[in-house]
């Protein structure tokens, strides 16, 4: 068997990712291949100049989440083989986003030491000052919550985020 092939374990571990993360909170069962798509389709929608809101923004972050919660839970192998797509989209995350320190995101959610770098970073085309609140609603009560329908165009099926409002 090649070493790019992957294992009944491999896929055992991905199987076991989603289902566990569904168990807490998800409102389905993801797989690496959906979340790390999702990621792309922010970081594209960002360096086009992200134009939906900071809601949306924080539940669009949540497919990040996800990635990050699963990965402990993947194979050595399976880790192996994403780690160079996901190191590069981070660093285009990186690229069309600006470093805060979080206090973009701090004026609506918390934003905790323990939460991923991701949480630290705005958008570029948003000031520093006012991030959009524009999009679904403008309302601390838009928050998504699990079991929720993503609200975002980014594949409207996060439905998952560990944030909490501030």
């Amino acid at each position: 068997m090649s070493d790019l092939e992957p294992t009944a374990d491999d896929y055992a571990s991905v199987e076991h990712a989603g289902r566990l993360l569904h168990q807490q909170g998800l409102r389905r069962v993801f797989t690496p291949n959906e979340m790390t798509d999702a990621w792309a389709q922010l970081i594209d929608q960002i360096a086009e100049g992200y134009q939906l809101g900071v809601y949306e923004y924080t539940n669009d972050l949540s497919c990040r989440d996800w990635l990050a919660h699963a990965w402990p839970l993947f194979t050595q192998h399976v880790r192996a083989a994403r780690q160079p797509a996901l190191a590069a989209l981070d660093e285009r995350f990186q690229a069309a986003t600006v470093d805060d320190g979080g206090a973009a995101l701090s004026h609506y959610y918390r934003v905790e030491r323990k939460d991923g770098w991701w949480w630290r970073r705005r958008p570029a085309s948003w000031s520093a000052s006012s991030p959009r609140t524009s999009g679904a609603s403008a309302s601390r009560s838009a928050k998504p919550t699990p079991g929720s329908d993503c609200l975002t165009p980014a594949q409207r099926k996060c439905g998952w985020s560990t944030k909490r409002p501030a």
